[in-house]
């Protein structure tokens, strides 16, 4: 009977300790799936957000970026959308999101160039012209409607000629500032080292389940011999069946903890594709044409 409790208590913890395991391998392999996700999310909304701002659809472009910054936190999509924002001709905005690109990325390479672009759309902002857009212009009263005639054997009198609209305030068109080639992108790094860590981990506690099992399987033996060759007592049987027992489960339960292992370890290997990501937005001049190309690499 004492036999017969200390085997099943065994039996207990080991199950308990497999349960542990795979537990632990789960937390670790769960948010490495969701770092990858959100990466491709993000490369996929970039990808659609550089075919918009190469097409001219500033509005399209932003919400695009907006999307990617939202997943992946990476300063560069600020950068992407204040080029969009200065070609629509929201400088408030354009500004507001180049300071907030140098506060995420104070040490970028091309701050001094970002600095002088910044107090150079600070001082257009401040331009006549441009105070002059932004205010609104009054329309002019309509002259009140003139009372009517009174009908008499006299001559009418000539009828009171119209004022003559006020023209319109002449607007100057704002000067456009020439774009300077943002910073390299920061590298979105893979997070399949969690898998692969994850992998060995469940390796290694299979390895030990079926060691373990190879030790039972040469206590069985030998207990079934001891009973085969002499007058063994009863307690020698019982604890040859439980030992063949615990063989048998920790094969199996060696052999699936070594099988997720390996799948794990599989899904945390690097791809054959490039595993970092460069985003750029860079001006164009030609003939008669002048703009910027976004470019990203992942």
């Amino acid at each position: 009977m004492r036999s017969r409790c200390a085997g099943r208590n065994r039996l207990t913890a080991v199950l308990a300790g497999l349960l542990v395991l795979g537990f632990a391998a789960a937390l670790t392999s769960a948010p490495a799936r969701a770092d990858e996700k959100a990466t491709e999310q993000a490369r996929q909304h970039y990808e659609k957000g550089k075919q918009e701002f190469d097409l001219g659809k500033w509005d399209d472009a932003i919400a695009e970026f907006e999307q990617a910054y939202r997943l992946r936190g990476d300063p560069t999509f600020l950068f992407n959308m204040a080029q969009a924002y200065r070609r629509k001709g929201d400088l408030q905005r354009a500004l507001d999101l180049y300071k907030n690109y140098l506060i995420a990325n104070p040490n970028s390479e091309k701050r001094s160039d970002i600095e002088k672009r910044i107090r150079t759309l600070e001082k257009e902002m401040k331009s006549p012209e441009r105070q002059q857009m932004a205010t609104p212009v009054a329309k002019p009263s309509e002259p009140p409607p003139p009372e009517p005639a009174v009908v008499t054997p006299v001559p009418a009198p000539a009828a009171a000629s119209a004022p003559a609209p006020t023209p319109p305030p002449t607007v100057a068109a704002a000067s456009v500032v020439e774009a300077a080639p943002p910073s390299p992108a920061p590298e979105m790094k893979s997070s399949g080292r969690g898998l692969r860590v994850a992998g060995i981990v469940c390796g290694g506690a299979g390895l030990a389940s079926i060691g373990t099992a190879i030790y039972f399987y040469t206590r069985a033996a030998s207990l079934s011999d001891r009973v085969s060759n002499s007058d063994a007592p009863d307690s020698d049987y019982r604890s040859g069946k439980n030992a063949e027992t615990m063989q048998w489960v920790f094969y199996l339960a060696g052999g699936g903890v070594l099988a997720t292992g390996a799948i794990l370890y599989w899904l945390g290997w690097p791809s054959s594709a490039s595993t970092q990501t460069a985003t750029s937005v860079v001006p164009m001049v030609g003939p008669g044409i002048a703009g910027l190309s976004a470019q990203g690499r992942f």
